[in-house]
């Protein structure tokens, strides 16, 4: 019972955890539509 229990609770976090990287992503998704120029000229500058 106890072994159930643990069990459907780490399934759980999995799911939320998964849940938190999905959402994570999307903003970075957004942040990237948002700022690419700014971004673009980042990445060239770290390049350089």
């Amino acid at each position: 019972m106890v072994e159930i229990l643990e069990d459907s609770q780490s399934q759980q976090m999995i799911i939320m955890t998964s849940s938190h990287y999905y959402q994570n992503y999307v903003s970075w998704i957004e942040w990237k539509n948002n700022f690419s120029e700014q971004d673009a000229a980042l990445q060239h500058q770290l390049s350089d």
